[in-house]
């Protein structure tokens, strides 16, 4: 595809240089990052991210839960507690990714 039309932005530095820290951390230009993000080819750098903490989160949850559970007698509550927490964050990080399977879906 060739591309010949130009779009102009006028941006703070900080916003120059966000945008070109993110480029860098996808190995991609800063014009080809702006296009693809703008575009929606690209996704949010948070829902990867948050993605990523949920999970972390959750794996250790599940290791605390497990510890408490074995041990029984009074920090039951505390792992039922736990396990609730850890229900609620497996069901976040699904609907993650069905919004995700959505969004590629929807590009076809």
């Amino acid at each position: 595809m060739t591309r010949k039309n130009r779009l102009y932005l006028r941006l703070s530095d900080e916003e120059l240089e966000a945008i070109k820290v993110r480029a860098d951390e996808m190995n991609m230009s800063p014009a080809r990052y702006s296009r693809d993000r703008v575009l929606g080819i690209l996704k949010p750098r948070t829902d990867d991210l948050y993605r990523r903490q949920l999970v972390a989160l959750g794996n250790n949850l599940n290791q605390i839960a497990r510890h408490l559970n074995a041990r029984r007698g009074k920090v039951v509550d505390v792992a039922e507690e736990l396990f609730e927490t850890m229900a609620q964050i497996r069901a976040q990080v699904a609907a993650l990714d069905r919004a995700e399977n959505d969004n590629d879906h929807s590009e076809d």
